[in-house]
């Protein structure tokens, strides 16, 4: 009997006496680098991941503006605020008339920024009460032009 060896193009082998038989065709090699499909699987990762992160950088942009503008406010009441407690609570009250806007404190340091007393539990005649409770508020408006508002309250003693 005899027998033919494959060959390495060869597809048929001599079978057992019935003549040649077909065989399975030979393992092809497996080309070295990436498919198509596996390329714009790894870029869509890759993307969604860069999406993400810059996200949050952006975000986090965001509240660093936010509170850049709070504290520059707070500085500004402060500010502001020991300009009214420099004089006495009648003087103050006269000075700087409740809702109000005070002139020196008007577009300082952020857009559109405002500063008003109010005096709340008097209610602009009469006796000033002991003590006087002294609200100031600041008003601007953002980065995105959205109104901010932050307020800083004291008591006077006359």
């Amino acid at each position: 009997m005899h027998t033919i060896e494959q060959a390495t193009e060869g597809r048929w082998q001599q079978g057992t006496g019935r003549g040649l038989i077909r065989c399975a065709a030979p393992l092809r090699r497996r080309r070295a680098g990436f498919t198509m499909l596996e390329l714009l699987v790894a870029i869509s990762v890759l993307l969604v991941a860069t999406a993400a992160a810059f996200g949050s950088q952006i975000a986090s942009f965001g509240l660093i503006g936010s509170s850049r503008d709070s504290s520059t406010a707070m500085t500004d009441l402060e500010v502001c605020m020991e300009d009214l407690l420099s004089g006495t609570a009648t003087e103050m009250v006269v000075a700087f008339p409740a809702g109000q806007p005070i002139a020196a404190f008007d577009g300082l340091h952020l857009r559109d920024e405002v500063i008003t007393p109010s005096y709340p539990g008097w209610g602009g005649v009469g006796a000033l009460p002991d003590p006087v409770d002294v609200v100031l508020t600041a008003t601007w408006s953002d980065g995105r032009g959205r109104p901010q508002r932050l307020m800083l309250s004291t008591q006077v003693a006359r």
